[in-house]
């Protein structure tokens, strides 16, 4: 999975699909999913129907890139896509690191404050757990990396 991304412990893992499971419960949503900005697939729960997961989060990652200038500007951490269709679930979003995301499908029945407080008690569950230092993989070589150190270079120009 993202092992490239995050070096995480299988204990961690545990954590992060049950409290994946726990908000799918909490939220009467279709499916869950928790990924990286670059579409990576971290873990997924629930009925994914008419995509598997790993696409679904390589879409969902597009499509928050595409709506990245227009979330800063609103200043949200989160963002809920409606889609007046019976056949497709509307999408909610919730930031939970600068490149960790989770994503939930749900249906027009559901109410999206009920998505959106359970989304926030997993994002209080998971997100210590993401943004330790240890879960941090060693990004010599990477973009990152490279956007990092010209950071550094060029500060004090």
């Amino acid at each position: 999975m993202l092992r490239n991304f995050l070096s995480l412990s299988e204990n961690v893992m545990d954590v992060i699909d049950t409290s994946l499971q726990r908000l799918v419960e909490k939220s009467s949503a279709t499916c869950a999913f928790l990924f990286e900005r670059s579409g990576y697939l971290i873990s997924s729960t629930g009925g994914f129907s008419y995509l598997p997961a790993n696409d679904m989060s390589a879409i969902s990652a597009g499509t928050l890139g595409a709506l990245h200038q227009m979330l800063d500007l609103a200043h949200t951490e989160e963002v809920a896509i409606k889609l007046y269709s019976q056949e497709i679930d509307n999408i909610y979003f919730q930031k939970i690191t600068p490149r960790i995301f989770v994503a939930l499908l749900f249906d027009v029945k559901t109410p999206e404050r009920q998505i959106r407080v359970a989304a926030g008690e997993f994002n209080k569950a998971v997100s210590q757990l993401l943004t330790r230092e240890d879960t941090q993989a060693d990004l010599k070589g990477t973009a990152q990396f490279i956007e990092q150190k010209l950071d550094e270079l060029f500060s004090e120009v």
